[in-house]
C-alpha cells in the first residue's frame, strides 16, 4: 500500500518539481508554436486585450474583403461611364454632320446607321458585369438592366433592374452609395438627360432627313452627355471613399497585428534558454533528492 502522507519537505520538493515542469512545458510550447501566449493562463492580464484585438482584426479583414469587391465594381463602373460618354461625344459629332445643310439624305441615312451602332454600344455598356453581377441593375444585379430587340424597330426593353442602389460600409460603419442604376443613368425621366431617347430621336431624325428633329436631338444628346459625365464624377467620389477606407483599414490592421504580435509572439532565444534552465533545474533537483535516503519518494511523483 502506498503511503499518501508526505512530510513538509516532500511537499515542498513536489511543488518545486511541478513548478519546474510547468516552466519547461511553457517554454517548449512557445518554441513549438512561436507564440508566448497560447493559453489564457500564460498571461491573464493581457488576454482580454489580445482577444479584443483579434476580434477587431477579424472585423477589419471582413470589411476590407467587402471593400475590395466594391472597389472593383466602382472602378469598372467609372471606366464604363467614361466609355459611354465617349460614345455620346461620337453621336454628337454625327449629329453635327447631319444637321448641316450641305449633308445629303443618303449621307444622313449612313449617319443614322452609325448612331444606331452607338445606341447599341451604350445598351451593351449598361449591361456591364463584374463576377456575373450587373453593375447598373441596382440591388437586383442578377438580371441585365436592358436588352435590345434586333428586329425592327430595334426597341429597347423596359428596365429590368431595381430602383434601389447598392451601398457599402466604411471602416467606421458609415453607409455610402456605390453606384447608380442604368435607369437613372441612361433612361432618366428628364428628356435632356435621357440617353436612349436622345439617340433614338437622333437616329430617327437622320433617317427622316428632318434637320429640325436632328437639331433638337443634337441638343439633347449633348446634355445627356453632360449628365453621364456627372454620374461618372459620382463614381469617382465613390472610388475616393473606397480607397480611403481601404487605406485606413490597412493602416489599422498593421497597428493591430503589431499589438497582437507584441503580446502573443514568443522570444525564441529566451524560450530556448528558459527550457534549458528548466531542464537543468529539474535534473539538479532530482539528483539532489536522489542523494537523500528516501527511495520511496518517487512513488508520489506520478
Amino acid at each position: 500500500m502506498v503511503n499518501n502522507s508526505l512530510s513538509p519537505n516532500d511537499e515542498r520538493f513536489l511543488a518545486s518539481a511541478r513548478a519546474i515542469a510547468a516552466r519547461a512545458e511553457k517554454a517548449h510550447r512557445e518554441i513549438s508554436t512561436g507564440r508566448r501566449v497560447n493559453l489564457a493562463s500564460d498571461d491573464p492580464d493581457q488576454i482580454s486585450t489580445l482577444l479584443a484585438n483579434r476580434a477587431e482584426l477579424s472585423r477589419l479583414e471582413q470589411v476590407e474583403n467587402n471593400l475590395g469587391r466594391v472597389k472593383t465594381e466602382v472602378d469598372t463602373g467609372e471606366a464604363t461611364l467614361a466609355a459611354a460618354a465617349k460614345a455620346l461625344d461620337r453621336a454628337s459629332s454625327l449629329a453635327a454632320q447631319g444637321v448641316s445643310s450641305t449633308t445629303s439624305p443618303e449621307t444622313r441615312r449612313q449617319l443614322a446607321s452609325e448612331v444606331d451602332t452607338v445606341l447599341r454600344q451604350i445598351v451593351s455598356l449598361s449591361g456591364t458585369t463584374v463576377e456575373d453581377r450587373y453593375l447598373f441593375s441596382g440591388t437586383n444585379d442578377t438580371v441585365a438592366p436592358y436588352t435590345i430587340d434586333p428586329a425592327p424597330p430595334n426597341a429597347i426593353s423596359a428596365y429590368s433592374g431595381s430602383a434601389t442602389t447598392k451601398k457599402a460600409l466604411d471602416l467606421q460603419g458609415g453607409v455610402f452609395e456605390t453606384g447608380q442604376t442604368a435607369q437613372e443613368i441612361f433612361e432618366n425621366a428628364a428628356p435632356e438627360k435621357n440617353v436612349f431617347a436622345s439617340l433614338q430621336a437622333l437616329r430617327d431624325g437622320l433617317l427622316a432627313d428632318d434637320t429640325v428633329a436632328i437639331k433638337e436631338a443634337l441638343a439633347n444628346t449633348k446634355s445627356a452627355s453632360i449628365h453621364v459625365n456627372t454620374i461618372q464624377a459620382k463614381y469617382g467620389t465613390a472610388q475616393g471613399r473606397v480607397n480611403n477606407a481601404l487605406d485606413s483599414s490597412k493602416t489599422t490592421a498593421i497597428r493591430l497585428k503589431s499589438q497582437i504580435s507584441s503580446i502573443e509572439d514568443a522570444d525564441l532565444t529566451t524560450a530556448i534558454l528558459e527550457l534549458n534552465r528548466a531542464t537543468q533545474d529539474q535534473e539538479a533537483a532530482f539528483q539532489s533528492r536522489a542523494r537523500l535516503p528516501r527511495g520511496s519518494l518517487f512513488d508520489y511523483l506520478g
